[in-house]
């Protein structure tokens, strides 16, 4: 297994996903695997990713489970990546840039030493270039916890990336009848058990 990972939870998407693909198929490096968890699509979602699998253009794994909403798509993905040192989440309408996975590598050699590292956080940029924030916006890669981080920041959503330390251990949780649970509740988890998100 690629010490990357891509994860995307999905349902009814297929006409959003090629775009993330193709961003995929773009990018400078290309040692990560990218695991899609259909969570119970019926728009086709699983005949688009058999053949992009069969393209061979990318290492590709899908998984489907009946709707039971992101979180648990998401922690059918970590439990499926135990083996990998990074798992970055990204959502079915989303792309990335085509030097992302090299960052996600440089990210993981430069700040290597750091024992509570749980994860990073990218800012989100729009279509046109321009960092979304709510409060302000970061001057440079800041080491905090997730309460440190909004009550200075603000909360806004962005990309997650989750080192080992974080999903060897920890789950979003889930509750019957519930099909969202929002993607910071794992941050303030790991902020209970001593890790800290890299903000960038």
């Amino acid at each position: 297994m690629h010490p990357v990972a891509i994860l995307t939870p999905s349902f009814n998407r297929g006409s959003t996903l090629p775009r993330l693909y193709q961003s995929l198929v773009n990018q400078s490096c290309k040692d990560f695997v990218w695991l899609i968890v259909d969570d119970g699509s019926q728009d086709g979602t699983s005949m688009l990713v058999q053949n992009w699998i069969e393209q061979a253009l990318l290492d590709i794994r899908y998984v489907y489970q009946c709707n039971g909403g992101k979180a648990r798509a998401l922690n059918a993905g970590f439990n499926y990546l135990n083996e990998v040192t990074l798992i970055v989440v990204v959502d079915s309408d989303d792309w990335l840039l085509s030097d992302a996975v090299q960052t996600f590598y440089d990210y993981l050699a430069s700040y290597s030493e750091i024992s509570d590292l749980g994860g990073f956080f990218f800012q989100y940029k729009d279509t046109g270039g321009h960092l979304l924030a709510s409060k302000k916006t970061l001057d440079q890669p800041t080491l905090l916890n997730r309460y440190q981080f909004n009550k200075v920041y603000g909360k806004f959503d962005g990309c997650n990336c989750y080192h080992r330390r974080t999903f060897s251990q920890l789950r979003y949780p889930e509750f019957e009848g519930e099909n969202y649970v929002g993607p910071t509740v794992l941050q303030l988890q790991m902020a209970t058990e001593g890790l800290k998100m890299l903000f960038s």
